[in-house]
């Protein structure tokens, strides 16, 4: 066989070793109950969707003061609907829960709530 067409051989290569935390464990399964259960009760999700709205519709100035009671608002009503995970676990993983439902249900409110566009003048799509 000639020397330029003879295959080459690949380079194995180390890949590391995939480890998880107990933390990220924990994260999972808190976050995965919490989905569970928002799943099972849609009138539940849908208050939980209604104040996604309703905090996406304030002026630009109480935006984050808006943010800031929908996050307690929320957590309060997914802790007092879970018996298995703690009020303190609800908030912890809230940001991870909560962008799962913005997603998922409200694909279109998620840059009203999160985004600040800035002033419209001088960008040409008025």
């Amino acid at each position: 066989m000639d020397i330029k067409n003879q295959p080459e051989k690949i380079p194995e290569r180390k890949l590391p070793e995939f480890k998880i935390t107990k933390e990220q464990i924990q994260e999972m399964k808190t976050t995965s109950a919490i989905l569970n259960m928002l799943a099972d009760n849609p009138d539940l999700t849908k208050r939980i969707a209604e104040a996604f709205v309703k905090a996406s519709s304030v002026k630009m100035e109480n935006r984050v003061y808006a943010r800031l009671k929908l996050k307690e608002h929320v957590t309060k009503i997914v802790a007092e609907k879970m018996k298995d995970i703690s009020p303190d676990q609800v908030e912890r993983y809230y940001p991870i829960w909560s962008n799962i439902i913005i997603r998922v249900n409200m694909p279109h409110i998620f840059t009203n709530i999160w985004a600040d566009p800035g002033p419209v003048f001088g960008r040409g799509f008025e």
